[in-house]
């Protein structure tokens, strides 16, 4: 408990739909570093839309080798 009795707030306890937006603001080594914290996290990181979104953001001619993909 925090000052006063308040309960503290920590990360996990946010939705995972609220932390897989959060995600996709990072950059591609804060991300894979977050995905080392613990295996929540790693599942969160791990998703292929979070990295498509930052390989298509760094690299956009990638675009149409990523539509075709089997992935």
């Amino acid at each position: 408990m925090a000052c006063g009795g308040a309960a503290e707030t920590v990360i996990e306890d946010l939705p995972t739909d609220v932390l897989s937006l959060v995600l996709r603001r990072l950059d591609g080594a804060s991300l894979a570093a977050l995905g080392c914290a613990n295996s929540s996290f790693h599942d969160l990181a791990t998703d292929p839309d979070t990295w498509r979104g930052l390989c298509l953001a760094l690299w956009p001619s990638v675009a149409g080798l990523l539509d075709n993909s089997c992935c």
